[in-house]
């Protein structure tokens, strides 16, 4: 007796375990487990707490027959799972019609929302069908079609897929107050308030569960209201297009981001500071500020300058933040007004200027240094690649060199009258 009590208990501890390990929280219980291991399937049959009570007698007496809803679950080690609930259509929709609970599926559905919710997540990771596969063992078929379906009905690259699954901790973490989030959402404040006291007042891994369930659900239904939110629990949406590569101001004539943008040299000299917590990045870039010295040519510093948006471009998903940051910062180099024009790389202007035609005195040591080397250059006869690299030398300089570009604009004014 003894004996046959131990494996009782011991069976109600699994079963415990097993409905924790699935999230499944009242009015929801296992009923009973079937494993079948020839075929790898492993199912979970459930029911209803209400239903425990209930005589055979009084079930039979409903005049409405049920229905065996099946899902395929995620897999519980090498076993396929699925899932077995018996309810009519009209208690089956009572039940669901609020919140879907990740481990059912919608009626005209053979998977769960959690398997859905998985893949969904993962595809919006930017992970292909394979790689889907390999990680979770799923088959390459059944993620495919899914995500094909999901594509279909236009809901693809939703933040909803990027939300944490139901079976994230980060979840608990709110209600628990573990992980502040910071909103001013007034339904949201309520909401997590309720959520926080039925934790305290009801400390059963069921009723978090329940709370966990709700909470997403509501992100799910508000998150047209809910941006900084989704952020807060890392739903970013991912962009295929590098910030760096759109256009910096909305209109037509808005260019990218090149090389020879002021906004690489503001910010390896400083003048702008990311303020990045990526310590990699850090550590990157105060190397390449350490070399980009202002003795250094165009090209040289171009060079750094393509290196650095080669590494941002390579670690574009870890570096977003930072990739927004530089575009902010152009935003407001463009933005300022330009009383200057530097003129163009064919103007004799700059041939003057290195054959010493014109007088031309700066206080600059880099300027300075630059235009010995290239005056030495145009005795060398390299006057158009010397003429277009001190041009450049404006361009890419023209915060530091406004007083300079100045001189330039009064000559050409005198030159013209």
């Amino acid at each position: 007796m003894d004996t046959h009590h131990k494996e009782f208990v011991l069976d109600k501890l699994r079963t415990r375990d097993i409905e924790n390990f699935l999230g499944i929280y009242s009015p929801y219980y296992i009923k009973d487990m079937k494993l079948d291991d020839e075929n790898e399937i492993f199912t979970i049959q459930l029911d209803e707490i209400s239903n425990k009570n209930k005589t055979i007698a009084s079930r039979f007496k409903s005049s409405t027959r049920p229905n065996t809803y099946r899902w395929k679950h995620i897999k519980f080690g090498r076993f396929n799972t699925i899932i077995e609930f018996k309810s009519t259509a009209a208690n089956f929709e009572r039940l669901t019609k609020l919140i879907c609970p990740a481990f059912l599926g919608s009626v005209q559905k053979n998977h769960t929302k959690q398997f859905e919710d998985v893949i969904l997540f993962a595809h919006g990771k930017k992970l292909d069908a394979e790689t889907i596969s390999t990680l979770t063992g799923l088959e390459v078929a059944e993620i495919t079609k899914l995500i094909l379906d999901n594509e279909n009905s236009q809901i693809t690259e939703t933040t909803s897929n990027l939300l944490p699954l139901e079976t994230d901790p980060i979840w608990i973490k709110i209600i628990k107050r573990e992980l502040p989030l910071k909103t001013n959402v007034t339904p949201l404040r309520m909401l997590l308030h309720k959520l926080e006291l039925n934790e305290i007042n009801d400390n059963d891994s069921h009723s978090l569960q329940e709370s966990v369930s709700t909470l997403r659900a509501f992100f799910i239904k508000n998150k047209a209201n809910l941006t900084s939110e989704y952020q807060q629990v890392g739903a970013k949406k991912e962009q295929h297009v590098n910030p760096l590569n759109k256009p910096i101001n909305n209109n037509k004539s808005s260019t990218k981001l090149t090389p020879t943008h002021p906004v690489w040299d503001s910010i390896l000299t400083e003048k702008f500071s990311l303020m990045s917590s990526n310590l990699a990045f850090n550590l990157y870039i105060s190397r390449l500020k350490g070399l980009y010295r202002q003795d250094l040519s165009s090209s040289e510093k171009r060079d750094i300058v393509i290196e650095l948006m080669k590494y941002l471009k390579k670690n574009l998903a870890s570096l977003r933040n930072e990739l927004i940051s530089i575009k902010k910062i152009a935003e407001n180099i463009d933005s300022e007004p330009k009383a200057n024009k530097i003129p163009a790389k064919d103007d004799v202007i700059w041939l003057n200027i290195l054959t010493e035609q014109s007088e031309f005195k700066t206080s600059k040591l880099n300027l300075n240094l630059l235009l010995v080397k290239l005056k030495s250059q145009v005795s060398k006869g390299f006057e158009q690649e010397s003429c277009a690299e001190l041009q450049q030398f404006f361009n890419d300089n023209q915060r530091s060199l406004s007083a300079e570009i100045d001189l330039l604009t009064n000559r050409n004014t005198e030159a013209v009258s």
